[in-house]
């Protein structure tokens, strides 16, 4: 009579230690999945890097409209000439009282500094990209230039928290800037 009790307890004991154990099991492989989710989620974060001339013929200086280069700017992942661009207003901000401005191959560069790169300008092949072409990627916006559109004509774009602006001349795009509150409107 006395066996009884003993192996209903330590068939009660022997069940909850294997369902203890499954639980503790299956809670660490939830935990590895969700790790491996965040990994997968932090390299599928678009980035784009530019070396070189933008401006010169057969350049490429193209290459912002490029679906990989505006979703590079909407996550701050541009690089162009080993330099990581914020465009954002904050940065400019934060930044833009003190900076100093540089030529790397083309493009102009404004750096605050601390070292952070907040403004870019560079130059295009007139007749590389037409305004058409700039619609056709970013979307229609408005000349905000008090000029003829069919001279020259700005059209500003924000991707997430970044601006960009790209100046027209008789229906091309000749630059581009890129934060630097807009490279201070010069």
């Amino acid at each position: 009579m006395r066996k009884l009790p003993r192996i209903l307890s330590s068939g009660t004991l022997a069940v909850g230690v294997l369902l203890g154990g499954t639980a503790v099991a299956d809670q660490l492989a939830n935990n590895e999945a969700q790790a491996e989710d965040m990994e997968m989620e932090q390299a599928v974060e678009p980035w784009y890097e530019y070396n070189g001339y933008t401006g010169l013929e057969n350049s490429q200086g193209d290459f912002f409209l490029d679906q990989t280069f505006i979703d590079a700017v909407a996550y701050q992942n541009f690089t162009i000439n080993g330099y990581t661009i914020d465009g954002s207003t904050e940065a400019f901000e934060e930044h833009g009282a003190n900076h100093s401005l540089f030529q790397v191959y083309d493009q102009q560069i404004m750096q605050g500094e601390d070292g952070t790169v907040f403004g870019l300008s560079f130059p295009i092949q007139k007749g590389e990209v037409s305004t058409a072409e700039l619609f056709n990627a970013y979307g229609e916006t408005e000349n905000t230039a008090p000029s003829n559109p069919d001279e020259t004509a700005y059209y500003y774009y924000q991707i997430e928290d970044q601006n960009l602006q790209f100046i027209t001349h008789d229906g091309w795009v000749v630059e581009v800037r890129y934060g630097g509150d807009l490279m201070s409107h010069s």
